[in-house]
């Protein structure tokens, strides 16, 4: 499984060509989630992602330099997904955090070999394939993952709060 079918939502509301664009950077950063995987969600911020009827997203903004929406019905589609996933991957892992706070900075890991990282505040994103770099971002993800309570890592938890974003 690859990172554009866990994360794919449709994008129709935009531009082909910017959807097209999406669609090159998801190819570029596609990961293998056939190993184990952990996602830490927001749970503030996606319940009010949840709560408009259309939102800007701000890492495909961020990345494209250009805004992309997405209507709250494909946001609700792209949670479906997610549960899917999380239903049929038992190696793939969900937690929430909350904080009405956003993160100030953006990050995801591919396998052991690279770091993606991007801020709203910043107008650049990095990617980092030094090993030691990222071996210390990885030891920091698993930091923030241990710091979430374990009731909020519970996967039955995770897809019944899931469940309940989107009814």
């Amino acid at each position: 499984m690859v990172l554009s079918q866990v994360f794919r939502f449709p994008l129709s509301s935009n531009p082909l060509h910017l959807i097209q664009e999406c669609q090159e950077y998801h190819r570029q950063v596609a990961v293998d989630f056939s190993g184990t995987s952990r996602l830490l969600c927001n749970l503030d911020s996606l319940r009010k992602v949840l709560q408009t009827p259309q939102v800007l997203c701000e890492e495909l903004t961020d990345i494209t330099g250009r805004p992309i929406v997405v209507s709250r019905e494909d946001m609700i589609q792209h949670v479906h997904e997610l549960m899917e996933n999380l239903r049929i991957n038992e190696r793939l892992k969900g937690a929430f955090f909350s904080t009405l706070r956003g993160s100030p900075v953006s990050l995801m890991l591919r396998d052991s070999d690279m770091v993606f990282a991007w801020s709203k505040e910043l107008p650049y994103a990095a990617a980092v394939s030094e090993p030691t770099v990222v071996e210390a971002f990885y030891r920091y993800y698993d930091e923030l993952w241990e710091s979430v309570p374990r009731v909020n890592r519970d996967p039955a938890r995770v897809m019944a709060e899931l469940l309940k974003l989107i009814t």
